[in-house]
């Protein structure tokens, strides 16, 4: 029997928590608790459906001005707008900037996103984690979304208007 209950919890306190200290300086990390494991990492940019190319340039930057250029003539994803005249757009204005070392699929997928908003933004990002890391399958995924939308709007405006 403990009479000293009280002094000897705050021992065994005092232990685990040299312990813990120990063990992050040593680097090695805690076991996560179940809720943990749901939670999903923000720090890595792993919630993208694009997996961005690594770019092995000590300078890399995309100037605030050149997104801004990009945001301009975003999409949004409306049946009235042409999601083939958008890729042609957008590749026009990539094509403007070129650094070495860095491909153009680097520079087109960190730049994509950028050029869409509402439901075309929605879609990019309800793609699931990791599925685009080329930008051709971005591209054709895009096409296949929104160009069936534009030609049944352009149909159904025709036959509407049919005389």
């Amino acid at each position: 029997m403990d009479l000293e209950i009280e002094a000897t919890a705050r021992k065994q306190g005092s232990k685990k928590r040299q312990n813990k200290n120990k063990k992050e300086a040593m680097g090695e990390q805690q076991p996560k608790s179940l809720w943990e494991y749901g939670v999903p990492d923000t720090t890595t940019g792993a919630l993208s459906s694009i997996v961005r190319p690594t770019v092995n340039v000590v300078n890399f930057e995309l100037k605030p001005q050149f997104i801004q250029f990009i945001s301009n003539d975003s999409l949004a994803g409306l049946a009235n707008e042409c999601p083939v005249s958008h890729i042609a757009s957008f590749l026009e204005k990539c094509d403007i900037v070129k650094i070495n070392n860095v491909s153009e699929d680097a520079i087109r997928l960190r730049l994509f996103p950028f050029s869409l908003r509402g439901r075309a933004r929605e879609w990019l990002r309800d793609e699931g984690v990791g599925t685009f890391d080329t930008w051709k399958k971005l591209a054709m995924a895009f096409l296949v979304k929104f160009l069936g939308q534009e030609k049944t709007a352009k149909l159904r405006n025709e036959l509407a208007t049919f005389q």
